[in-house]
């Protein structure tokens, strides 16, 4: 058997679904993952700001959801790759944004730090994770993005990359929205 509707309503004429789309009128239980938007990213970005200048560069890693209920909250889980090639100490700070605005509390450079003395150019490709739960209050599109800094005690001849070498150490993001 089979049963077509274009829409479903509760007695009180309230609509759940329409055009095979749930509405606001359908209430999830607390912790209910509603729904999930995950981005790859491999574009190489070459960072050229330096932590003193408390420039945060965009890495490029971002995904975009729309809440379907303004009380949900969103999980953003990150993993965020990273390469440096720099004398003396070096390290590495990332922060998570919601469209403009900072949601994590990162301030400095410490995500990811080494200090491996000064003498000779110092490599290190790795990776990073990031979590946050974030309540946007809306349901219009949010773009999560990640934006990373670096500091180095020689900053000559320093590099730093987001993405080194495009597909094969790319970054991901993770936005799950949860019922509240």
């Amino acid at each position: 058997s089979t049963i077509k509707a274009d829409e479903i309503r509760l007695l009180n004429d309230d609509v759940l679904m329409s055009d095979g789309a749930l509405t606001e009128n359908v209430a999830f239980p607390a912790g209910h993952v509603i729904q999930v938007v995950s981005a790859t990213n491999t574009t190489q970005h070459i960072s050229s700001n330096l932590y003193t200048d408390q420039q945060w560069n965009d890495t490029g890693t971002n995904a975009t959801i729309t809440p379907k209920y303004t009380s949900s909250q969103i999980f953003i889980l990150v993993r965020q790759s990273y390469f440096w090639q720099m004398p003396g100490a070096q390290g590495v700070g990332f922060r998570i944004y919601r469209d403009t605005t900072q949601i994590t509390s990162e301030n400095g450079f410490s995500t990811e730090y080494q200090d491996v003395g000064a003498t000779g150019q110092n490599r290190k490709h790795g990776y990073t994770t990031l979590m946050v739960m974030d309540s946007p209050n809306t349901t219009s599109p949010v773009n999560y993005n990640v934006h990373g800094v670096w500091w180095a005690s020689v900053p000559e001849g320093s590099e730093v990359i987001w993405q080194y070498g495009g597909w094969e150490s790319e970054s991901r993001i993770v936005l799950m929205e949860f019922s509240i």
